[in-house]
């Protein structure tokens, strides 16, 4: 049974409605997509799950805080004590990076209290004797926020650019010959404090239809979960995840990893997230994240970009520096190989993510259509 691009525009049109964890929204999201998925055949479970806001709501501003008085006074010691500076750029840096890669201890702050409640929606398709498994993920929440996403992902990758920048010049001055001036180094550590204080003004809401970001990748996972399992896979277990709180730190895959990490066998297990794949133009692969970059994928990204190449769908692979994150993200952390569709075209459509513009107007049948053909021919793929 192929894939309906007019079926998974039409899950994405009812789902294109406010629906921040805790909200009413919530709830209704998931009595759809359970309601959905039940009419496949399919078994639906519901995996409660605690998390924290802390990570987001004060972890991060602490976090920009703190490198904003170290950016800061590591500018006012350039002039009497210019190794002292560098050092300091250069430790404040490190921290930064270690900001974009997941770790454990992002994963522990998520058990600070006060906690909420969320929940996670799993339905599989088993075969018997299946020797490999495909998950397909994608996050049903949504939310709004001061700052719209392309204004944040650029303030992060400006601000962690600058300060790549201002480690390298203040290192190179102090042990080598003076590059730049003291006073410039003053002004600059200034300028780069300054694109932090947007991010900490930055709070979320739940005005957001989050049409694009996310109900179209819902759009997309439940018309798969229709079509594939007509599919003749015999060797393939096919799972379908609806994560919660994923605008909340990522908890909702995380906690599903931590929960079911075990049940799947890492050399024969391929995670695909879908996170806003229905805007017009490329669809986007991305594959790497963080600074120094990390890999998510390493045979599943190559052969996604072959299959689009076959048969004809413009996509690219993308990497994801800093701002933003993706249920991918997680997953990888536990070694699974993972990749996240998605549309990274800088337009209108993009640019209302968060927002309360992120509409069904920007959100194209042929856009979900090509997700979900590259998606059916990947299963295929796996199969053999």
């Amino acid at each position: 049974m192929p894939f309906d691009p007019q079926r998974a525009y039409h899950h994405t049109q009812q789902l294109a409605f406010p629906r921040r964890t805790g909200s009413s929204g919530e709830g209704q999201a998931q009595a759809y997509l359970a309601t959905q998925l039940r009419a496949t055949g399919l078994e639906v479970s519901v995996e409660p799950f605690t998390f924290s806001l802390f990570p987001t709501a004060i972890g991060l501003r602490l976090t920009l805080i703190l490198l904003a008085a170290m950016i800061l006074a590591a500018g006012q010691l350039a002039a009497p004590a210019p190794l002292p500076a560098a050092l300091l750029l250069a430790l404040t840096l490190m921290l930064a990076c270690a900001g974009t890669r997941w770790s454990r201890w992002l994963e522990r702050l998520h058990h600070v209290r006060p906690k909420r409640t969320a929940r996670n929606l799993v339905a599989r398709h088993l075969r018997p004797g299946a020797d490999r498994e495909l998950v397909f993920v994608a996050h049903y929440d949504s939310k709004s926020e001061t700052l719209p996403l392309p204004l944040r992902f650029a303030l992060y990758t400006l601000g962690l650019l600058g300060l790549l920048a201002l480690a390298v010049l203040a290192m190179g001055s102090a042990l080598a010959r003076p590059i730049v001036s003291a006073s410039f180094l003053k002004w600059s550590t200034i300028g780069v404090t300054l694109l932090l204080v947007p991010l900490l003004l930055n709070f979320p809401r739940n005005l957001s239809p989050g049409a694009l970001d996310n109900a179209s990748g819902l759009g997309v996972v439940l018309e798969l979960a229709r079509c594939l399992k007509e599919l003749p896979l015999e060797r393939t277990n096919l799972t379908f995840v609806f994560s919660g709180a994923e605008e909340e730190g990522l908890a909702g895959a995380m906690q599903y990893m931590a929960a079911h990490a075990r049940d799947f066998p890492r050399s024969r297990t391929f995670f695909v997230n879908y996170d806003g794949p229905g805007a017009p133009g490329k669809l986007y692969i991305t594959s790497r994240y963080g600074l120094p970059p990390r890999r998510t994928s390493r045979t599943l990204a190559p052969l996604a970009l072959s299959i689009a190449a076959e048969q004809g769908i413009p996509a690219a692979g993308s990497y994801l520096l800093a701002g933003a994150g993706v249920d991918s993200i997680p997953i990888s952390w536990h070694g699974f190989e993972t990749i996240t569709l998605h549309s990274a075209h800088l337009g209108r459509g993009w640019l209302c993510v968060h927002s309360r513009c992120d509409t069904l107007a920007h959100v194209s049948p042929a856009a979900l259509g090509a997700a979900g053909a590259l998606s059916v021919e990947l299963a295929r793929r796996i199969e053999q």
